[in-house]
């Protein structure tokens, strides 16, 4: 055997690579880690439209069953009981109760399957997720002006982040 040789393999050593080389391998190593970034910015888009999903369904579908017992609690604010109201008119206030919370059942399920989707189209979903959550907060401002300023900070944090993820999704496609 050659004093010079080994039995260990030969690994090559930066010595033996161009420059090129070097850079190129940096500069995959970058994009990797840059795309990873990403991809876990559209795992946050993905849990943020889960929590979304689930809060909305949670806090609708429970104020769906609650229906009744909001409009008792409306008319002893006003010291009427229910037998001095028309029938027709509890059933009006009940039939607009189950149309617009069931509007925020049926946009809690939208959210989570926008959360199901969001890795496999996350430019289209995320633009989605924001113009539906935007357009229904003003919606049900527009019922109730009040309810823009209950949970103002949590809104924010939600439109923040998802105008943040969308950023994150278009470098996501771009890399793709």
């Amino acid at each position: 055997m050659n004093p010079n040789q080994s039995d260990l393999p030969n690994y090559p050593t930066n010595r033996d690579r161009s420059d090129d080389d070097t850079e190129r391998d940096n500069g995959d190593e970058l994009g990797s880690l840059a795309q990873g970034a990403r991809e876990q910015k559209i795992n946050s888009a993905r849990n943020l439209l889960l929590v979304v999903g689930i809060l909305t369904l949670a806090i609708n579908g429970f104020m769906l069953t609650n229906i009744d017992n909001e409009i008792d609690g409306e008319l002893k604010k006003l010291n009427v009981s229910r037998a001095q109201v028309p029938p027709s008119k509890i059933q009006e206030v009940q039939n607009l109760g189950f149309m617009v919370y069931g509007v925020g059942v049926a946009l809690g399920v939208l959210f989570l399957i926008f959360a199901a989707l969001v890795r496999s189209f996350p430019v289209p979903i995320t633009i989605s997720g924001l113009v539906v959550y935007v357009v229904a907060v003003l919606g049900f401002a527009a019922i109730d002006p009040a309810s823009l300023a209950r949970g103002l900070i949590f809104k924010i944090f939600i439109i923040v982040g998802l105008i943040s993820s969308l950023r994150a999704a278009v470098a996501y496609e771009r890399e793709r």
